[in-house]
């Protein structure tokens, strides 16, 4: 790998990661009784009860436990899903890109790609591809994008292909339940 990134892009990244903490260590306060009074009245102080009742139901989930527990476990896997063609793409081109820098810059990358002023991110994702890679020294972040992204348009196709091909089954298999 090219070197540590510049104190800026940590400056940024640490900050968001700060972000999320605070944040989830407010949904988790929620939780003890004490602080939950006290966030709930505020949010009734407020936004004149237009909070308590989506305040509830958070806390409702949040007590639920399991069912927290194994989303949070599915948004991970989901998040991993994400990088993990980045990572992949680096692999096949012969680039380390190494975890901190996939963690800082994909979802930026992300980001920029749904800015709709392209369609469909084209050209918008591969800019910020190279700019943020080249923050961590690596010089091939437009070419991994690339990769990425024609790795996705066969996984789409492929679903598309596949809908195509049963779309028509459906509809038989409706009309024959219709027709009991």
């Amino acid at each position: 790998m090219g070197g540590a990134p510049p104190a800026g892009v940590l400056a940024v990244g640490w900050a968001g990661a700060a972000g999320l903490v605070v944040i989830s260590l407010g949904l988790a306060g929620l939780m003890i009784p004490p602080l939950r009074c006290f966030g709930l009245s505020l949010a009734s102080r407020l936004a004149a009860d237009r909070l308590k009742e989506p305040l509830e139901g958070m806390v409702q989930a949040y007590l639920a436990g399991k069912r927290m527990i194994a989303a949070a476990c599915l948004s991970v896997l989901g998040q991993l899903f994400l990088l993990a063609p980045f990572v992949l793409a680096g692999m096949a081109l012969g680039i380390d890109l190494g975890w901190q820098a996939v963690f800082l810059v994909v979802p930026l990358i992300f980001v920029a790609n749904s800015v709709p002023v392209f369609p469909g991110g084209i050209g918008g994702g591969e800019t910020a591809a190279a700019f943020l890679f080249a923050q961590f020294g690596l010089a091939e972040g437009a070419a991994v994008m690339m990769v990425v992204r024609i790795w996705l348009a066969m996984v789409q196709m492929t679903g598309g292909v596949i809908y195509l091909m049963h779309r028509g089954q459906k509809a038989q298999t409706q009309s024959d339940t219709d027709s009991l």
